[in-house]
């Protein structure tokens, strides 16, 4: 699937059937680079939660943290990481890909620590009581209560299999 980003991912695979593509570039060097960054703002306190960008991409790993929450949504809103296919922005399984959440109290001194480090962080939203939203260019692509979405989460399967003995 050229030039998607989904190349040989779960999307490209679960919802549009195909298994195709080679696996995601990986520069081990950048890797590493974002590993040692990822480090240092957890070492000097300033993380609060990580997550890595993998299976599902970048979507899955935003629900993913929200699912962990207690039940707290975010305002996302990734315009300034917005290129390409939309489906490559939200479900591409590319490398070396971090979310932190950060108080905002801490994010300064976040910046600061990485500064003079080979990494880009980019602020995607924010934590928030009450809904899930997701936008890109100022369309809403998801909004879902965090209650909502653990429902579904956690009830996937066994609606899965009742249906399946129907």
């Amino acid at each position: 699937f050229p030039g998607g980003g989904i190349e040989a991912s779960e999307y490209l695979s679960t919802v549009l059937g195909r298994t195709e593509g080679d696996a995601p570039r990986f520069d081990m060097s950048e890797e590493l680079a974002v590993q040692e960054a990822c480090l240092r703002l957890i070492t000097n306190g300033v993380v609060q939660s990580a997550h890595d960008v993998s299976d599902g991409g970048l979507l899955i790993a935003l629900a993913e943290m929200s699912l962990a929450s207690d039940n707290l949504g975010a305002q996302i809103d990734l315009a300034p990481v917005a290129s390409g296919r939309m489906d490559g922005l939200l479900f591409s399984e590319a490398q070396s890909r971090i979310v932190l959440s950060i108080s905002p109290e801490r994010l300064s001194r976040a910046q600061e620590l990485v500064a003079s480090m080979p990494v880009e962080m980019v602020r995607i939203g924010v934590v928030a009581d009450g809904q899930f939203t997701v936008k890109v260019a100022g369309t809403t692509v998801l909004d879902i209560a965090p209650e909502a979405m653990n429902d579904i989460y956690e009830n996937a399967l066994p609606n899965r299999m009742s249906n399946k003995l129907k």
